[in-house]
């Protein structure tokens, strides 16, 4: 009769552990591989905006075209909610890189989104060799290939 409730009482505590495991570092997990996905998205189907950046003054209306736009607000949510897995994320996190790792994608994904437009009327060459080299920082920090 003790082997049963003690059997019983071991097996309900470990249910219980694997229960908070998996609500707290599979979800992390979950989230990281879900934003990497999304970040992978928008780097290759905004890739040909942010390596031509345009100049408002060279625009009829003086504003930004509506895809590069999109792309801007893409990479900014994806900014934040790089910054929120930070927060979110169990510490130490399984299988998710260091905080230090992800408030650098975060800022790189701010930098593509800041990128989309030349200084008025300049056209400012470093730009593209920039935005070049936050994707490439994006692609190094992800390990996307």
């Amino acid at each position: 009769m003790n082997d049963i409730i003690l059997s019983s009482l071991l097996t309900a505590i470990l249910g219980f552990i694997a229960f908070l495991f998996s609500q707290i570092y599979f979800k992390s997990i979950e989230r990281y591989w879900e934003l990497k996905a999304r970040t992978v998205h928008a780097l290759v189907y905004y890739g040909n905006v942010f390596h031509n950046p345009v100049d408002l003054a060279d625009m009829p209306d003086e504003k930004l075209p509506e895809k590069y736009e999109k792309a801007s607000d893409e990479f900014r949510m994806l900014a934040a909610d790089w910054k929120a897995l930070i927060e979110l994320k169990a510490s130490p996190g399984f299988l998710v890189p260091q905080n230090i790792k992800l408030d650098e994608v975060s800022r790189n994904l701010i930098g593509l989104s800041n990128g989309m437009q030349h200084p008025y009327n300049s056209k400012d060459t470093s730009l593209v060799n920039g935005n070049t080299q936050l994707n490439t920082e994006i692609r190094r920090l992800l390990k996307i290939h």
